[in-house]
C-alpha cells in the first residue's frame, strides 16, 4: 500500500495539528458548555505552565511530533488557544447581547402605557419650548 502523492512530505505532528483544529471545530459546534469552556482553559493553562516549568519539553514534544523546533510547537498551540479564545469571547458576546436584548424588552412593556391612555394624556400635554 503507498501513500498518495498528497500525503507524501505530511508529518505526523501536521497531522496531530489538524486534528486539533478539527477537534475544536467539533467541541465548538456540539460541545460546548460554560463547564466544558472552563475545563478546556485550564487544561491550556496547565500546558503552558508545563512548558514554562519545563522548557526542553517542547523540544521533545515537537521532535516526536516531526515538527521542527519545540518554538514552532508553542507558536502552533498558541493559534490554537487564540481560536479558541476567540470562539469563547464570540459565544460569550452573543449571550450578553441575548441577555440584554431580554432586559430592554422587559423594562419596554414594563414602562409602555395603553394606547388609549397615552393617545389622550400626549394631546392634553402642552409642546414644551
Amino acid at each position: 500500500m503507498s501513500l498518495s502523492p498528497a500525503l507524501v512530505g505530511v508529518t505526523f505532528g501536521q497531522i496531530v495539528l489538524v486534528g486539533l483544529v478539527a477537534a475544536l471545530g467539533i467541541y465548538v459546534f456540539a460541545l460546548r458548555s460554560v463547564l466544558t469552556d472552563r475545563l478546556a482553559m485550564l487544561l491550556l493553562a496547565a500546558v503552558g505552565v508545563l512548558l514554562v516549568v519545563w522548557p526542553g519539553l517542547s523540544s521533545d514534544v515537537a521532535e516526536l511530533l516531526g515538527i521542527g523546533r519545540g518554538t514552532d510547537l508553542v507558536f502552533y498551540l498558541f493559534i490554537i488557544f487564540c481560536l479558541f479564545r476567540f470562539v469563547s469571547g464570540a459565544a460569550h458576546t452573543r449571550r450578553l447581547e441575548s441577555r440584554l436584548a431580554s432586559v430592554v424588552r422587559e423594562q419596554a412593556l414594563r414602562n409602555a402605557r395603553p394606547a388609549a391612555a397615552a393617545g389622550s394624556s400626549e394631546a392634553n400635554e402642552a409642546p414644551q419650548a
